[in-house]
């Protein structure tokens, strides 16, 4: 993969997902895909965080659930949303 389909954001705050403490995700570009199944780029362009926890739980590296992304921080959400949006762009 290419250093242009792939980002990384080092959380703030990390989070566990079972015996593993996740510092950092890992995001892939996104594909046609993986905008299938209601979501929408617009909502994600204006940085609805429930938009964009769908897509980023489809093309995280590390395989992180929705409901532990519900775990992050503000500021690591708006990290995240911010490398999704390079994507989108």
């Amino acid at each position: 993969m290419k250093n242009t389909e792939l980002k990384t954001v080092t959380l703030e705050n990390p989070i566990s997902l079972g015996k593993k403490e996740i510092k950092e995700i890992n995001i892939r570009k996104p594909m046609a895909g993986d905008l299938r199944g209601g979501i929408s780029v617009a909502k994600i362009g204006q940085y609805q965080w429930d938009e964009s926890a769908k897509l980023i739980t489809r093309i995280s590296i590390d395989n992180i659930p929705e409901e532990k992304l519900e775990e992050l921080t503000g500021k690591d959400c708006v990290a995240l949303m911010d490398a999704l949006a390079t994507f989108l762009q």
